[in-house]
């Protein structure tokens, strides 16, 4: 599931986790930082929103489609995601989200979330990354 999310953050600037919470992604402009002497690329800055929790039918659709099965059982395989990351979190009060953050509690008891550093969700760069490599 996390593989379908860090996919559709290529693509999407919001994945809702439905009764779980979103992952936004804003566009971050290139910088020039004059004082390191280097050119940081364009990326997406993520964050995670706990309030955007209504099936919006992205993730549900991928499911789907990945997984070739109908969509009530997508929607099924999406809630019991959700319910094992929210009971990780409750039960730890930390959880990692592969290539993608860590969501925990602060000391109020309020999520928070901590992008992984160097990790840019930006489609462009990666198809330019790739052509440079090829």
């Amino acid at each position: 599931m996390i593989e379908i999310i860090q996919q559709l953050l290529l693509t999407n600037n919001c994945v809702i986790i439905p009764n779980f919470g979103a992952i936004i992604a804003n566009y971050q402009p290139a910088e020039i930082r004059l004082f390191e002497k280097k050119v940081v690329p364009p990326t997406k800055i993520l964050a995670f929103n706990k309030s955007l929790q209504t099936n919006d039918g992205v993730l549900v659709n991928a499911v789907m489609h990945k997984f070739e099965i109908s969509y009530q059982e997508a929607e099924e395989k999406v809630a019991d995601f959700s319910k094992e990351y929210q009971h990780t979190l409750e039960a730890n009060n930390s959880l990692i989200l592969k290539e993608i953050g860590k969501i925990y509690f602060d000391a109020e008891k309020r999520v928070q979330f901590q992008p992984l550093p160097n990790k840019n969700f930006l489609l462009t760069n990666l198809i330019t990354s790739q052509i440079l490599l090829n």
